[in-house]
């Protein structure tokens, strides 16, 4: 018969703990969100006002001035979880891909970030007009932080986007970014926020087919958790593509169209993520570009000049394991893979050859 040991049983407890609360954190955040949502919005000319005039203080007199080190290649949260070879080629200082993108990709961009600005936007109001709007105090407000202008005046700006943007060295790592947002939950805790779209579908969001958030994401907020010293995040994530315009209650527990979930981010997640940034320093110090990850390059930034870089026999082999590929069964999804073995390879070619845009 086995035993758990005291360290085990604290352990579960801490996890179970954990579990709870961010089970309570989320509940609280998406029914404050979906209240608010509910009730005529207030008409505010005045929170307009002081909205444009921080964003434009913060034009003429950045927060973060003077904090970005010339020569310093700063590592960024949202590369948190990216390719080792693109981390890499950054780290170097390496110029990224300045291809022109399908327009399409960019309206998807723009959308999202407008999302994130609506959120914003509207805690910032939820912090203003909730109580008098639904005769409860709000669960999360925003974290505030004082912000000089160009005059020499002293203004509170909310914790977020360029009003809370820094670089630092932490444990010999350069990082450097600016968060979705810091707030304050009701028992007086700092809680990260970190915001996201999907816009695929209105079932990308559904209870069957997100059970968690995504991994990159969680990475990210590690990141953010090393540079303002916060343990707890929500992330959020807000579908663009509605099923329709009514739905039942039925319809409307099925396909949310606002998800939430609690990320603890412990002191070993930030260590494995300082050691991972400090051995592309040390890669790159040594000259020893490490191998490229096949996944991850959709979205890699540095694609040309990695093609360009690579060996021989980092090609070669990257040709062996399509051949392989292709001796596996021919399921969806190895076909998927094999597709972009292939496209990658022809992506290389021509890039080697000369044949791509410079």
């Amino acid at each position: 018969m086995f035993t758990s040991t005291a360290s085990e049983i604290i352990d579960q407890m801490e996890t179970e703990n954990i579990a709870q609360r961010g089970e309570q954190l989320t509940t609280d955040f998406l029914s404050m969100i979906n209240n608010f949502h509910s009730e005529k919005q207030p008409y505010d000319l005045e929170l307009e006002a002081y909205i444009h005039k921080i964003k434009y203080e913060a034009i003429l007199n950045p927060p973060s001035k003077g904090l970005k080190k010339r020569g310093v290649h700063y590592f960024h949260p949202s590369s948190a979880s990216s390719c080792l070879r693109e981390l890499y080629h950054m780290a170097k200082g390496d110029k990224p891909d300045d291809d022109t993108i399908q327009p399409h990709q960019k309206r998807w961009q723009k959308l999202g970030g407008m999302f994130g600005d609506m959120i914003q936007h509207d805690l910032l109001a939820i912090h203003k007009h909730y109580q008098k709007m639904t005769g409860n105090e709000p669960t999360f407000i925003p974290v505030y932080t004082d912000m000089e202008t160009k005059s020499g005046d002293v203004i509170k700006v909310p914790m977020w986007e360029e009003f809370a943007k820094t670089y630092g060295v932490y444990s010999g790592v350069p990082i450097g970014g600016q968060p979705d947002g810091i707030l304050q939950y009701r028992d007086g805790s700092k809680i990260g926020l970190e915001i996201k779209s999907k816009q695929t579908s209105s079932a990308r969001t559904s209870q069957f087919s997100m059970r968690g958030p995504d991994f990159d994401h969680v990475k990210q907020v590690v990141a953010y958790s090393i540079m303002y010293q916060v343990d707890e995040f929500l992330l959020l994530y807000g579908n663009l593509s509605k099923k329709s315009w009514e739905m039942s209650d039925e319809d409307q527990a099925k396909y949310p169209d606002l998800r939430c979930f609690h990320v603890y981010v412990t002191e070993k997640d930030r260590k494995e993520l300082l050691e991972k940034f400090n051995m592309v320093i040390e890669w790159v110090k040594n000259g020893s570009p490490p191998k490229l990850d096949i996944h991850k390059w959709t979205f890699n930034n540095y694609k040309k000049v990695i093609a360009r870089s690579m060996a021989r026999d980092e090609i070669r082999e990257i040709e062996d394991e399509e051949i392989n590929l292709g001796l596996q069964p021919k399921t969806k999804s190895n076909q998927s893979l094999l597709s972009k073995y292939e496209m990658i390879l022809n992506y290389i070619e021509k890039i080697r050859q000369g044949k791509g845009s410079l």
